[in-house]
């Protein structure tokens, strides 16, 4: 796993976080948790992309 990888992970759960707060400070709690969910699923395709290229990685061996 790279940096940029990482740094790209912690972006995305950094950004949706203050966006939940921002959201849910202002009383859009359906918004907010739509927010929480996009963050969620944009760190799960990056980890299911890392998987993909491990198994990638270990096939070619």
């Amino acid at each position: 796993m790279n940096t940029a990888t990482i740094i790209t992970m912690m972006s995305i759960g950094v950004t949706a976080t203050i966006a939940e707060k921002v959201l849910n400070s202002f009383g859009k709690c359906d918004m907010a948790s739509f927010c929480n969910i996009a963050g969620l699923s944009g760190l799960g395709i990056t980890a299911i992309g890392l998987i993909v290229k491990l198994i990638q990685t270990l096939a070619s061996i």
